[in-house]
């Protein structure tokens, strides 16, 4: 297999994942007039948890130590022992607000989907939030058309969705052979 053991289970780094940026605020829900402060707590959640896996992974997202700039997602676990590479790849998409679209905020998330996607790690991370005025399911619809339509899937990859919102909800997607299969998110129990 391509990747390896991948750093950390789909459901620890969801739990985690999910307490962590809780703790950050206090426990209270995400609300649309809050996104760089849920930004910014999903990134420092997600470097906790991937530097207390390995001593060798290194975080890279804008501002994660002085003039650190994005490494061409929002947030990639870099592994650099022996040989390197990315562990984990992540896109937020939190930028729903009363007046955005529902199918402007659809596709921007899938746009940022589509870039993990192209981009080589064992676990791929989206984060999203809907809202009563979007739910979920156009959204998770939308994503699995950009996992359907692309061909240069891995065996060993995972993709993780996570709905931010009031009650967080997540779908997974494993790839178990390469090329075009058409892995489709489905429910994931955290």
């Amino acid at each position: 297999m391509l990747f390896g053991d991948s750093p950390i289970s789909p459901k620890e780094l969801i739990q985690e994942l999910i307490s962590g940026v809780r703790s950050h605020d206090g426990g209270k829900t995400w609300s649309m007039d809050r996104n760089k402060i849920w930004t910014d707590a999903v990134k420092l959640t997600m470097k906790n948890i991937g530097e207390s896996r390995s001593a060798y992974t290194k975080c890279y997202y804008t501002k994660a130590e002085p003039h650190m700039k994005e490494f061409l997602l929002d947030l990639v676990w870099w592994d650099k022992s022996r040989t390197e590479g990315a562990t984990l790849a992540c896109e937020c998409e939190w930028q729903f607000t009363p007046r955005t679209s529902n199918e402007t905020y659809i596709k921007a998330v899938g746009e940022d989907f589509g870039k993990l996607l192209v981009f080589k790690a064992p676990l791929k991370l989206m984060i999203f939030a809907s809202s009563d005025a979007c739910p979920p399911g156009p959204i998770v619809k939308e994503i699995n058309r950009y996992l359907k339509s692309y061909k240069h899937h891995v065996t060993g990859e995972t993709y993780l969705a996570v709905d931010f919102v009031r009650s967080p909800k997540a779908w997974i997607a494993r790839v178990d052979q390469d090329g075009a299969i058409q892995p489709k998110l489905s429910a994931f129990e955290i």
